[in-house]
């Protein structure tokens, strides 16, 4: 199993995963970016968000960068 990190990217935060996680491989990795981004997508739009634009950068243990996986949401009628 190998280490990935995991960076969020939302409006002006960035949030940096500095302990990572282990999976099987890249494509694990990314699958559990896209779940991490529906539980966060649902929250925004309980919390009244209605234009979501998040992004999930996947990193390895040396840093080097080795994918994105853009969530963008928009939600009409709330609010």
């Amino acid at each position: 199993m190998q280490r990935f990190h995991t960076h969020v990217s939302y409006d002006n935060e960035y949030a940096q995963d500095v302990e990572g996680e282990r999976f099987d491989d890249l494509e694990a990795a990314c699958e559990c970016a896209r779940q991490s981004a529906r539980r966060l997508v649902a929250q925004l739009i309980g919390a009244g968000h209605n234009l979501i634009r998040l992004e999930y950068r996947i990193h390895d243990e040396a840093g080097a960068h080795l994918a994105t996986v853009p969530v963008h949401a928009t939600v009409s009628g709330l609010g």
